[in-house]
């Protein structure tokens, strides 16, 4: 039985999050995926069809690019069930047409979410797609039987450093692009408390790095810190892929994050951090024995492995789409060819007698009566006719 297309469609997917899953996706595979993205992505992740029309100064349409666009159309036209990825999903009118009579998902990550909560909360109702959430902090419809995916991470590509060469002095921190921000503020008072408790530590890393600059640096902190927004409420990429090469983490988390990772993501590994908390809980992990530290980062890691590699998120997803699309994997064996060597030998029961085990008198048996004539010769006509 071929396998069952499944094609994601993107427009706002900064961390990434929608191109690992298709390959998550295609690395369990039972169901091919395939990718088309309506932006270029910054960090350059692979697709299949990218068409640049979203968040470029002169957009257009789909139909600008007429042979990514045909492309696009026959991956769509092919699909058995489209995901779309975007929160905002009326956006994607008018920029590429789906065929309408198609099983539609959607990932629903939360970023535009506040802002546009009322006409979000409207389409969800009336569209009948079937939703995925990746931030489990978000609100949105609570008829929604939403399925709870998290973000997947190529663990095997992020090997962790040895601990002896790690910069022991380094906590790497992107800085943001611009200073009137929260984030900002978040910085400033990080450095503000390390040179005060901990002159010996320094912040490294700068969000104006390419991503593979920032890869390679990564592995040699001795700490990563997440400024996330506390409004998002959850740890980010950075976050996972620090936690992936072994580097303890800490983010901004919500309470509402924490109670439902413990059901669905185990204990987590990233320390929970509140701007009221941030200097009594650096200083404390800052100053973590050796042997501490060191199972700090091994549990790090594991807990990557356990609940956001590639396999485990991709199966969750396979999963998901299985159920909407029940004959997608369900293997059909082959039937074996007979051959003279492996055709099983043949059973004549003509040859021999078959004697029931139980009470019953079969037809060969002798007869009850005592008649000493088998019971087909005696009196089992007689009981046919009663």
């Amino acid at each position: 039985m071929s396998k069952k297309l499944v094609v994601f469609l993107g427009k706002a997917d900064w961390a990434g999050s929608s191109y690992s899953a298709v390959r998550a996706i295609n690395r369990v595979g039972r169901i091919e995926c395939r990718h088309i993205s309506l932006n270029q992505h910054i960090f350059g992740y692979p697709s299949d069809v990218v068409i640049p029309i979203c968040y470029t100064q002169n957009p257009g349409k789909a139909s600008d690019y007429p042979e990514e666009y045909k492309k696009a159309m026959e991956l769509l036209e092919r699909a058995d069930l489209v995901h779309l990825w975007n929160d905002l999903l009326p956006s994607f009118n008018g920029l590429i047409p789906v065929p309408s009579q198609k099983v539609k998902t959607n990932t629903f990550t939360g970023t535009l979410y506040r802002e546009n909560h009322a006409t979000i909360n409207q389409y969800l109702r009336h569209s009948g797609i079937n939703l995925v959430v990746q931030n489990p902090t978000y609100r949105y419809p609570e008829e929604y039987d939403a399925e709870f995916i998290p973000h997947a991470v190529e663990i095997d590509a992020l090997k962790p450093l040895p601990i002896s060469e790690r910069d022991q002095g380094a906590i790497g921190c992107y800085r943001p692009e611009h200073k009137s921000t929260t984030a900002h503020e978040d910085i400033v008072m990080l450095e503000h408390i390390i040179k005060t408790n901990h002159s010996g530590w320094h912040l490294t890393l700068d969000w104006t790095m390419p991503w593979e600059t920032r890869m390679k640096l990564m592995p040699k902190c001795r700490h990563f810190f997440e400024y996330m927004d506390p409004n998002m409420g959850y740890w980010g990429r950075s976050a996972l892929e620090a936690c992936a090469m072994g580097v303890p983490t800490f983010s901004y988390v919500s309470q509402k994050a924490l109670d439902m990772s413990m059901g669905r993501l185990g204990n987590p590994a990233i320390v929970h951090v509140t701007r009221k908390n941030l200097s009594e809980t650096m200083m404390r992990y800052l100053n973590l024995s050796e042997q501490e530290y060191a199972e700090l980062a091994e549990n790090s890691r594991k807990w990557l492995v356990d609940h956001y590699s590639f396999e485990r998120v991709g199966e969750l997803y396979t999963r998901f789409f299985e159920k909407l699309l029940p004959s997608a994997s369900i293997p059909v064996p082959a039937k074996p060819k007979l051959t003279l060597s492996n055709r099983p030998e043949p059973v004549f029961l003509r040859d021999r007698t078959v004697h029931n085990d139980d009470d019953r008198v079969g037809r060969n048996d002798l007869c009850p009566c005592g008649s000493g004539l088998k019971y087909k010769k005696c009196c089992l006509n007689k009981t046919l006719v009663k």
